[in-house]
């Protein structure tokens, strides 16, 4: 018969931080997939996500004046959807084209 207690095999759970919290509540309310499901405000951990970049290169972006600063409305921190798309057009905009033009010449 084995000693060790029953309480000694559960395995210990770590309690996630607020922004693992949060994250994994946004990640859950809405599918990247549908345009529809992100809303026009979003919060800065839903603009990092929305990116497709880490809250701390969202942050970084921000101060190098990268991608458009947030806005405190009513006490909440808001990035406007469109003006987060446009940046984002500009940072991969010319590396898209080119992509573009060389499937544009691809023969089949």
């Amino acid at each position: 018969m084995n000693n060790r207690s029953y309480e000694a095999e559960r395995p210990v759970l770590r309690a996630a931080s607020n922004e693992q919290t949060a994250r994994g509540r946004a990640r859950a309310r809405r599918s990247p997939k549908r345009e529809s499901a992100w809303p026009r405000g979003l919060r800065p951990l839903d603009a990092a996500d929305y990116a497709g970049i880490s809250p701390t290169t969202y942050d970084a972006w921000v101060k190098e004046r990268r991608l458009p600063a947030p806005k405190k409305i009513g006490g909440v921190v808001l990035t406007d959807r469109y003006a987060l798309d446009d940046a984002l057009d500009v940072l991969f905009g010319s590396e898209a084209e080119a992509q573009m033009d060389a499937w544009n010449d691809v023969r089949v």
